[in-house]
């Protein structure tokens, strides 16, 4: 990856025939690898908000110059990329392709170190996932307050104890309900931020908060 200093994707996609549920073939569509290539990119966007290069490139991380956004790849648990988020840099604009079943998000990366994970952070953004693992944490993110799927994924996984780390407002404590509610057999921690100030999500805590 290179920093940027200067200043629509065109997602090529691989077809896979899935015809394990019905003897009719159904279509799967994934995200050509190569096209990640467009977009490697280390923007100072990322280094701004303390994302760690190494972190940035485990994750695939990049920039669209044409586009102005950080790209943020969606895989499934086998390295998939499902779809490109992305976000603009100038504007708090994210952006997913419309229908689209959202993931949980880090849960491949996840899974690459799962002998080593004890303990795994549910957040709702991927830029807090991001974080948490700049910090030397695992975390995956919902991309929103989490869906009926993202659930059966989590309650399916093989990890025992979940910590909340949803946002610090109505939403974030609609999402931690909905979580405690529906991940069953699961350790369920929380963190709260109220213990330090004013901070609304991951990302207002520094390093030091945050592994006290």
């Amino acid at each position: 990856n290179k920093t940027f200093n200067g200043s629509t994707e065109n997602l090529s996609r691989q077809l896979v025939i899935d015809t394990s549920r019905k003897k009719t073939a159904k279509t799967t569509e994934f995200v050509d690898p190569q096209e990640l290539n467009k977009y490697k990119y280390i923007h100072q966007y990322l280094l701004d908000r303390h994302i760690s290069p190494d972190i940035i490139k485990k994750f695939d991380v990049g920039y669209n110059p044409k586009t102005n956004c950080i790209t943020f790849p969606n895989k499934d648990i086998n390295g998939n990329i499902l779809f490109i988020a992305t976000r603009r840099v100038d504007k708090k604009i994210f952006n997913y392709p419309r229908g689209i079943e959202k993931p949980v998000y880090g849960l491949y990366e996840v899974s690459k170190e799962i002998e080593q994970v004890k303990s795994l952070y549910i957040v709702e953004s991927m830029i807090d996932a991001l974080q948490i693992w700049t910090w030397g944490r695992y975390a995956v993110a919902l991309n929103g307050t989490g869906s009926k799927e993202q659930l059966k994924i989590l309650n399916q996984y093989n990890c025992r104890e979940y910590i909340l780390a949803t946002d610090n407002d109505t939403a974030g404590q609609q999402a931690r309900q909905k979580l405690k509610e529906g991940l069953k057999k699961k350790i369920i921690r929380e963190l709260d931020y109220k213990s330090y100030g004013e901070c609304k999500d991951i990302n207002d805590m520094t390093k030091e908060q945050f592994l006290n």
